[in-house]
């Protein structure tokens, strides 16, 4: 993924109609990052050479083809990941603890590694995280 160029092409035929498709495709780009948490360099737009075994065949006489391209450049924290940094080493330290008791417990097998437990906590909703905190803190103040 990382490295990797992604396009995105529409067609257009007026000077409006292709500042339009410019930002349709700069909407296609952010869609993509958002969905699939994807973070790209800036987006580089040409319009192809319709006579390349590329292009598709114009819908109408005088289409031209406006190409947005982009780099992948990286991948934006899961929700899971992103509270993660956002906790001091305790916290963190406690998070880990009441995943690594809750596995055990639902799965029943050998113990997690710490970056098995990152991952778990990674793919888990935020409100999840924050309960699962607040039931450890409020075990504490309990016992």
């Amino acid at each position: 993924m990382i490295g990797q160029t992604y396009e995105c092409a529409l067609w257009y035929q007026t000077p409006e109609q292709r500042r339009l498709a410019q930002e349709a495709i700069s909407e296609c780009f952010q869609a993509d990052s958002d969905d699939e948490g994807i973070v790209f360099g800036p987006i580089t737009f040409s319009d192809m050479d319709l006579n390349s075994n590329r292009a598709p065949t114009p819908p109408e006489d005088g289409a031209k083809l406006l190409v947005g391209e982009a780099v992948a450049v990286g991948v934006k924290p899961s929700n899971g990941e992103k509270f993660m940094l956002d906790l001091d080493a305790k916290d963190l330290a406690t998070l880990r603890n009441v995943t690594q008791a809750a596995w055990m417990r639902v799965k029943g097998s050998k113990p997690l590694t710490i970056d098995e437990i990152d991952r778990v906590i990674a793919e888990t909703s935020q409100i999840t995280i924050e309960k699962m905190l607040q039931y450890a803190y409020e075990q504490r103040r309990t016992h």
